[in-house]
């Protein structure tokens, strides 16, 4: 398959996610690039913490989530082959690291329900 990658001028939406374990939380703005004609997330950037270690994980996970979304990828189906743990806190499962988190937040855009709607 073809890597598509990004026009130049194309649409995004940021939002604010909160990836938390039990006994921590990380707050962090993701950004969201679209293809302006068919609306299909193409990139995905993250800011946290300027020159920590979980800053350039998180920027380097993104370019590998963009080159995934390019290359055609469901952030659906992304999002279910990352790790999730039980939470000792509740029923739910939580990402195991803040790359579900930015992967849930590009599939959320994907919804009907999603913040960006048909934009």
């Amino acid at each position: 398959m073809m890597r598509q990658r990004p026009p130049d001028r194309r649409p995004s939406v940021t939002r604010q996610v909160l990836w938390q374990r039990d006994d921590h939380a990380h707050g962090f703005t993701v950004t969201i690039g679209f293809d302006p004609e068919t609306a299909a997330p193409l990139e995905v950037f993250a800011g946290g913490k300027t020159g920590s270690d979980m800053a350039a994980v998180i920027s380097d996970a993104c370019v590998l989530i963009s080159i995934a979304l390019q290359l055609g990828a469901d952030p659906a189906d992304l999002g279910h082959s990352l790790l999730k743990l039980p939470s000792a806190r509740s029923a739910a499962d939580h990402h195991a690291s803040p790359l579900g988190a930015i992967v849930a937040a590009v599939a959320a855009e994907m919804t009907p329900a999603g913040a960006r709607g048909t934009a």
